[in-house]
C-alpha cells in the first residue's frame, strides 16, 4: 500500500517549472520558458557556450577528415600537404606549411 502526503503550504519545489511566455508576433503561440535567476542564467550562458564551442570544432574537425578521406591524391606532394593540413591547429598554419 502507498501512502503520499500534499505538500504543507510554502513547502519548497525542487526542479524547474514551465510556463507560456507570450510572443509578439502574429503567430500567437506561446513559448515554453524557465524562470532561472540571475546566477542561475550565468551558468547556464557558460555551459551554452562551451556547447557550442564543442560543437563547432566537432563539425570543423569532421570536415576536415572527410576532405582528407575524399581528395583524390595523384603525387607524393599532395600526401606533404595533407599530413601538414591535417597536423596543424589553424588554417593558417596549414597554409604557412604547405607553402615551404
Amino acid at each position: 500500500m502507498d501512502f503520499y502526503n500534499l505538500p504543507v503550504s510554502g513547502t519548497v519545489a525542487l526542479g524547474y517549472r514551465w510556463f507560456d511566455l507570450p510572443r509578439n508576433n502574429t503567430d500567437y503561440t506561446p513559448a515554453k520558458v524557465i524562470a532561472v535567476s540571475a546566477a542561475e542564467a550565468k551558468y547556464w550562458i557558460v555551459a551554452y557556450t562551451v556547447l557550442v564551442t564543442l560543437i563547432f570544432a566537432g563539425v570543423a574537425r569532421l570536415a576536415v577528415d572527410l576532405v582528407l578521406a575524399f581528395l583524390p591524391i595523384d603525387s607524393d606532394n599532395r600526401l606533404v600537404m595533407l599530413v601538414a593540413f591535417y597536423n596543424s591547429n589553424t588554417p593558417s598554419t596549414a597554409v604557412v606549411l604547405m607553402s615551404n
